[in-house]
């Protein structure tokens, strides 16, 4: 925060509180990181602070955000009840704001200033990355700040309200699907009429979001399995090579329902030098028969015979004359 960075402006004095909790902890580590927030905001306040930052940065696989708009409203109504919401202005920095309604939910319970940094961060990346058009980046980040202050003051508009100042902290909306007990304890004088979720609920769904991000087994959800197989040692480079099953299944093996069969011994590295040696000796021998058969005497010393090796797997067999045999039309 470089807010009053040289501490000559003490009417600008800042302090930056983290609204992470350990996710490992469920709700009762969200709810007491809450109370422990509640006390370092006051003891900033004390202090001698006029600005509190709310931010969800720094996450990691142990620590999550806490919903913005929950953070939000437990520390206003803290300070409510602590008799000292005049002497601080919050500001809230948090990556779940994405749209004009979460702008204007955190507005209405008790911020100052919202700073949705995931949202211009991806507003950025997005022109970089050429799919805006020609849009530059950041002229992109703020058509992404005009569309959200311009998003708020219709809601403010339809609400009757001219100035934020009367809309910050007015809560003019309805909870829908959150508990009695819930509400009185962080949304206090909201109206709640179906009741719903409390705060274990609550705790549950960030966690699965958040291991959305981190997952345990470390491969994201919707990836594609990776490949399984065994490493062997490479001594000529000094790492090991991965060696996959499959190289040794002739490709039509590999598709389900398929009969699986080796390839011949000449695919199997320890037996490549056996394989040439016995394909060497085939050429040679039909070499020497067709110089034996040739009456003109062709085989000449000089002239190295290449002939094809045939392989036998191809010839026809007597399974397969006779399935010819039968699909042949009868006369």
């Amino acid at each position: 925060m470089h807010v009053n960075a040289d501490g000559d402006l003490p009417g600008y004095a800042t302090t930056v509180v983290s609204g992470l909790y350990d996710v490992r902890g469920g709700s009762r580590a969200l709810r007491a990181r809450l109370h422990a927030i509640f006390e370092e905001v006051s003891d900033a306040i004390e202090a001698g602070a006029r600005f509190v930052v709310l931010s969800d940065r720094d996450s990691g696989r142990d620590l999550a955000p806490i919903p913005s708009l929950l953070l939000t409203s437990a520390v206003h109504h803290h300070l409510i009840r602590a008799k000292t919401r005049t002497q601080v202005g919050l500001l809230v920095e948090a990556g779940d704001v994405r749209e004009v309604h979460h702008v204007a939910l955190l507005i209405g319970f008790g911020a100052a200033a919202v700073n949705p940094y995931l949202a211009m961060e991806s507003a950025e990346v997005l022109a970089r990355q050429g799919r805006l058009g020609d849009v530059a980046p950041a002229v992109a980040v703020r058509n992404l700040i005009k569309a959200l202050g311009k998003g708020v003051l219709k809601v403010m508009s339809k609400m009757g309200i001219s100035t934020v100042a009367s809309y910050r902290g007015a809560q003019v909306f309805e909870a829908i699907g959150l508990s009695q007990a819930l509400v009185d304890e962080f949304f206090t004088g909201t109206t709640s009429q179906l009741g719903g979720i409390g705060l274990d609920v609550v705790a549950a769904e960030t966690a699965r979001r958040h291991a959305s991000a981190y997952p345990p087994d470390g491969v994201k959800p919707g990836a594609p399995p990776a490949r399984r197989g065994r490493r062997v040692p490479v001594a000529a480079r000094g790492r090991a090579a991965p060696v996959r099953p499959r190289d040794g299944v002739p490709p039509a093996a590999r598709h389900a329902g398929a009969p699986v069969r080796r390839l011949p011994a000449v695919h199997e590295p320890g037996r490549r030098a056996e394989r040439a040696a016995h394909d060497a000796a085939r050429a040679a021998a039909a070499a020497g028969r067709r110089a034996a058969c040739d009456p003109a005497g062709g085989g000449r010393a000089d002239r190295v015979d290449h002939a094809p090796v045939l392989d036998r797997r191809h010839e026809p067999t007597a399974r397969s004359a006779r399935r010819r045999t039968r699909r042949s039309p009868s006369r």
